[in-house]
């Protein structure tokens, strides 16, 4: 999504901003129903996986040029749409067309912006767990192969303000893993703070058949010493398949000759 030449005129550039925010904003309307299944039937859930749904359909979208016209006009440039993607977008088109009403589809959302970051911050906190310190965002580690031995190791990340850990699933095996949670659980008893553990499972691998065996490429190299120290330098003599051949000089050693 581009917003074409940047010759036009800042109402020509508006009303193109409006036409591409009105579709885009249609296309996240529709994106429920098509999803069938796929989402919750009500609730909450529903609406936060419509929103999530939502803000995948933004981001899919190269939405530079946009956001520079929208800055020009100081309306918004998405940095904090996260917690609800409609109402913004739908806030964005109000206040670029505020002599019109917004249309009946416009309207259709069940929360407000202020509720929507209320879950936000509840589902943050039950996913990376509460930051006494007041923080906006929180510390997620992951942790390496030696925290599973190196109980100092764990205990000086949950000390120092670590909120969450990271295990990498894709490698190490279930026994490391589980040394790895102990000494998460004794940090938090010693640190007197609590920390999440979050299991990053390994995703699909590909996996290939037989190689087709194809050409074999030469590889040219010095002569060297059995300590490595170079005796003489590999030489290559190119010439092509329809040149006459030619006698290589005597200071070619025979192993490189061709």
């Amino acid at each position: 999504m581009t917003l074409g030449n940047t010759a036009k005129s800042d109402s020509e550039l508006i009303t193109s901003a409006i036409d591409k925010l009105r579709a885009l904003r249609s296309e996240m309307v529709d994106a429920p129903d098509a999803a069938g299944d796929a989402i919750p039937a009500g609730g909450s859930p529903l609406i936060s996986a419509t929103n999530l749904m939502h803000y995948g359909m933004l981001r899919r979208h190269d939405l530079r040029e946009l956001q520079v016209c929208l800055a020009k006009h100081g309306v918004t440039h998405f940095s904090q749409i996260e917690s609800d993607v409609l109402k913004t977008i739908d806030a964005v088109i109000h206040l670029l067309t505020p002599d019109k009403e917004p249309t009946a589809r416009e309207q259709k959302w069940p929360i407000d912006l202020e509720i929507a970051q209320q879950i936000l911050d509840s589902r943050t906190s039950t996913l990376y767990g509460e930051d006494e310190t007041g923080r906006d965002v929180r510390i997620m580690v992951t942790l390496p192969t030696e925290a599973a031995d190196d109980y100092r190791l764990v205990r000086e990340m949950v000390a120092a303000g670590t909120n969450a850990v990271r295990i990498n699933c894709a490698q190490g095996r279930k026994k490391s893993w589980a040394k790895m949670i102990a000494n998460v659980r004794k940090a938090e008893k010693d640190c007197g703070r609590a920390c999440r553990i979050m299991m990053d499972l390994a995703g699909p691998k590909l996996r290939t058949g037989p190689m087709v065996v194809g050409r074999k490429y030469a590889r040219i190299r010095p002569e060297r010493e059995d300590d490595g120290l170079q005796v003489r330098p590999a030489h290559i003599w190119l010439s092509p398949n329809e040149a006459p051949p030619v006698e290589v000089p005597d200071v070619f050693p025979p192993s490189c000759r061709t």
